[in-house]
């Protein structure tokens, strides 16, 4: 028989639980945006097909943002009900 009672998190066990990230994880993730940020500055002034990719590149990074961002204001501006009748019928909620 397995336990199915609720059991309260400590404030110390909830802060261990969403602080807490794997080192490993957290060096991997700083050195690919520190590659990143290098590649997009490592270019030549005079190439300005590159410079092109490279602005076209953060905008794109910055468009797709801005689109979640939205999304989820437009969402948090909707009425539960409505969200909750959205969710019934299988859409985003």
């Amino acid at each position: 028989m397995s336990d199915t009672n609720l059991k309260v998190s400590t404030p110390s066990d909830l802060k261990k639980e969403l602080f807490s990230t794997p080192a490993q994880s957290t060096q991997d993730m700083e050195a690919k945006a520190v590659a990143y940020v290098d590649k997009l500055l490592d270019v030549s002034t005079d190439d300005m097909d590159a410079l092109k990719d490279r602005k076209n590149s953060v905008e794109q990074m910055a468009f797709d943002e801005q689109k979640k961002a939205a999304k989820q204001t437009e969402l948090l501006r909707q009425p539960v009900k409505k969200l909750s009748e959205r969710g019934e019928e299988g859409g985003d909620v």
